[in-house]
């Protein structure tokens, strides 16, 4: 058991390291303390993480580098801020600002979804953390350990305005050469879109599906499950131009379907009603 430095806190997001056995933790308090994953001893503390929402440690294979970033929102200011993390000699954790440390999105065009921050993998060796936005679009950040991080906003001309993302899945295509994101929505939508480079393939009304809560893509087999409020879920296949709907369930769950997985010729739902059931794609 981890025990807390700090009284009348309570932990918002942890994050284990295996590869450096640390325990990262962010609290109300604006601080990340980063624990010994074996002694549980507190090792470091990070102050003035005000309004934090989640942490992820980001490793470079090349570089042997690590990057601790920690998302924070207060109202419509949102932003990232970046840390070094490397263990000394004496196994104690050394952390340093980088160059560049906090980088602000534009709080003008909407506010960040900060709870959900993906860190994938694109054209197979480049890592990139990629933040959906509340106005149906979403930043694709590059180079996260150089001196500039460059930014490419996704879906920026082409804006719904509909409540925004509330769910993304990534895989590359059926034939491994585009990495795609699937990005499902609060008004019934899901998008797809080409991050090999950099367009917007198709935008498809979810039958059955009032919004859609979470949403996951396996590119071999070119198909996409969603779930929704209503408790329905769905699977379409992309790979042609039109969207095939290959089954729905509706009332598969009782209340909101919060998570959703496939593998093979499975698939799995949770729900907010406390359920987890497991399912065939076809049957």
């Amino acid at each position: 058991m981890v025990k807390s430095p700090f009284n009348k806190t309570f932990p918002v997001t942890v994050f284990y390291l295996p590869k450096l056995d640390l325990i990262f933790v962010g609290y109300d308090n604006g601080c990340i303390v980063i624990f010994d994953g074996k002694s549980r001893e507190k090792k470091s503390i990070i102050r003035g993480c005000h309004h934090i929402k989640k942490i992820q440690v980001i490793y470079n294979n090349k570089l042997d580098k690590h990057l601790l970033v920690a998302a924070c929102n207060q109202g419509e200011k949102s932003h990232l801020l970046f840390w070094k993390i490397t263990k000394n000699s004496n196994h104690n954790v050394d952390y340093s600002s980088t160059d560049l440390k906090q980088f602000e999105f534009n709080s003008q065009i909407s506010d960040l979804y900060t709870t959900d921050i993906f860190i994938e993998s694109i054209n197979k060796e480049n890592r990139v953390l990629i933040c959906p936005l509340m106005d149906d679009s979403f930043k694709l950040l590059y180079n996260l350990f150089e001196h500039e991080i460059v930014e490419l906003h996704f879906n920026k001309d082409h804006l719904n305005m509909n409540g925004g993302i509330s769910s993304m899945s990534f895989d590359q295509d059926k034939e491994g050469i585009n990495d795609l994101a699937l990005s499902g929505m609060l008004n019934g939508k899901f998008q797809v879109y080409n991050l090999s480079n950099g367009t917007l393939q198709k935008t498809i009304k979810a039958e059955k599906h009032n919004s859609i809560e979470c949403i996951a893509f396996d590119g071999a087999l070119m198909n996409v499950c969603i779930g929704g409020s209503e408790g329905n879920v769905s699977i379409y296949n992309i790979e042609n131009q039109e969207p095939i709907l290959v089954k729905c369930i509706e009332n598969c769950h009782d209340g909101f379907i919060t998570a959703i997985a496939q593998c093979e010729n499975f698939f799995t739902t949770g729900s907010q009603d406390g359920t987890i059931k497991v399912l065939d794609k076809v049957s």
